[in-house]
């Protein structure tokens, strides 16, 4: 079995230590874009006013501890997508390549479709906000009954070639 690894890492570990079938073909952090950073510094502030009338230095002390706690609940919102030689692992979600079919770029209005009206409830979705493209992969295991995955990627092109050299035959 496969496990998860802490975001440093760029490949998985191989309980048999084989590093080589594991190494990273696509790897990408869905951090938080830069306009969405600004919220942890906008709710310090915010926090800072309202302690002002109490005492300075509570505010201050208030506001930094709350930016503080703001920008780590921003970076924990973070997800990686990652593609090896032998799986697809979507924050923590894990496919086999063998049970993958076509993949798609997804556009914003395409992702907006397939979360809205063109939606499957079986389908496995993690999307981002601040991440408006995607990837839509089928999914051909007869015994899974999820029909699809679909993820937000800021680079969807270079992932979906990726996918199908492992994918064709």
């Amino acid at each position: 079995m496969v496990r998860a690894t802490p975001f440093y890492f760029t490949h998985s570990i191989d309980p048999r230590g084989n590093r080589d079938i594991l190494k990273s073909v696509f790897y990408e952090r869905l951090t938080p874009s830069f306009i969405s950073w600004l919220l942890a510094p906008g709710v310090g502030t915010v926090f800072f006013i309202m302690f002002l009338p109490i005492s300075t230095g509570v505010a201050v002390g208030v506001g930094a501890a709350i930016a503080a706690v703001t920008a780590a609940w921003l970076w924990s919102l973070a997800t990686t997508v990652e593609l090896t030689r032998t799986h697809l692992r979507v924050g923590r979600a894990r496919i086999e390549i063998e049970a993958l079919g076509d993949a798609q770029v997804c556009s914003d209005k395409e992702m907006s479709h397939h979360m809205g009206p063109g939606s499957d409830a079986r389908s496995y979705v993690l999307t981002r906000p601040w991440v408006r493209t995607g990837v839509r992969v089928e999914q051909i295991d007869p015994r899974d009954p999820t029909p699809y995955w679909l993820f937000s990627v800021r680079d969807p092109e270079s992932l979906v070639k990726q996918l199908q050299e492992l994918t064709s035959p």
